[in-house]
């Protein structure tokens, strides 16, 4: 039970990072990795730990939110 609300956690917090950075589909592999490996816990953290600092290295790098970046990608 504890297991699976970390994995819906995990799941909520990188659609609402990734949804407008271009980066979704590849958090859905990584979150598909992470799944595959569940059974082994420190291949299970390890990679949970890399996804969480995808996720801070991506919003740092995407500081524009989404909405201006259209804005500036259809006026361009």
């Amino acid at each position: 039970m504890r297991r699976s609300r970390i994995i819906l956690e995990m799941v909520v917090l990188t659609h609402r990072f990734l949804r407008g950075t271009g980066f979704f589909r590849d958090g859905i592999m990584l979150i598909a990795i992470e799944l595959l490996f569940l059974r082994r816990f420190w291949v299970y953290r390890l990679i949970r730990g890399l996804l969480l600092w995808m996720v801070v290295i991506i919003n740092i790098i995407h500081i524009t939110p989404p909405d201006n970046f259209q804005s500036l990608a259809s006026a361009g």
